[in-house]
């Protein structure tokens, strides 16, 4: 169990000693912060999970581990950002800053995408549109160097979202198309209903009604796992129009769906 920052910040201090570090090497010491960090974070001790994701990272900066370093910076940015308050989005984008730093050190190119999708997620929930943007180019253009179709695609359903937000539908829709367009290439039914649901909202910002519609049928006819569909059926999402537009009131869709 998590013993609080309180005895975080001792147990950091007593490993600070010279007589621990004859005892216990960076690796060893990275691992076991970590760890920590994991265990308060499973017991929703998210303060306490952030204290030592942040302290795992020093450690290993320390030591030149900068792979580790980058790992240890993206988690207590994720802690951050499960926490919610305000601020932390703040303090999530400047350790997603230091495990993009580190990626680029290493050389770790996933590592920067990962990065540059954390600081997008963080810069949207501030409502910094421009920046979120940005971000998410760039975690394209990385997923581009990898050859991460799946990554590539998830980041244009992000600066989907952003240029919605952002009231550009047409730019929002041109990204979402494009999200549908790497689902359909790698037969990902669920992106494809993620894209056609985000197509429909977009196209009906547009005043474009008829292809909101052929996409919000194409959602639904997606979700059932129809047998027209180019995709393998699975499972369905919803079984009517009813029962989706009950989900749709769930979620606070902001329009009303045409009928």
């Amino acid at each position: 169990p998590c013993e609080g920052m309180a005895v975080a910040e001792a147990e950091a201090e007593r490993h600070s000693h010279p007589h621990h570090h004859q005892q216990e090497d960076g690796k060893d010491a990275f691992v076991r912060m970590f760890r920590q960090g994991v265990t308060c974070e499973e017991a929703c001790q998210l303060e306490d999970a952030i204290t030592w994701f942040r302290r795992a990272a020093l450690c290993a900066e320390e030591h030149k581990q900068h792979a580790r370093a980058s790992v240890g910076w993206h988690r207590a940015a994720l802690a951050f950002q499960i926490r919610g308050k305000h601020e932390d989005y703040a303090h999530a984008i400047d350790c997603h800053a230091r495990q993009l730093t580190m990626a680029v050190v290493c050389g770790d190119r996933m590592g920067e995408s990962v990065a540059y999708g954390g600081l997008g997620a963080a810069h949207y929930a501030r409502g910094e549109y421009e920046k979120a943007a940005e971000c998410y180019w760039k975690d394209v253009s990385a997923c581009m160097d990898l050859g991460d179709r799946r990554r590539e695609g998830m980041a244009y359903r992000r600066l989907g979202w952003v240029f919605q937000a952002m009231g550009e539908y047409k730019r929002a829709a041109d990204t979402h198309g494009m999200n549908l367009g790497v689902a359909v290439e790698l037969e990902d039914r669920i992106e494809q209903i993620e894209a056609c649901a985000n197509l429909r909202n977009a196209h009906w910002s547009l005043g474009n009604v008829r292809t909101a519609v052929r996409y919000h049928e194409s959602f639904l006819r997606l979700s059932r796992g129809d047998s027209r569909s180019s995709t393998p059926p699975r499972p369905p999402i919803f079984w009517s129009v009813r029962e989706f537009r009950m989900a749709v009131q769930q979620h606070t869709l902001r329009r009303t769906l045409p009928e």
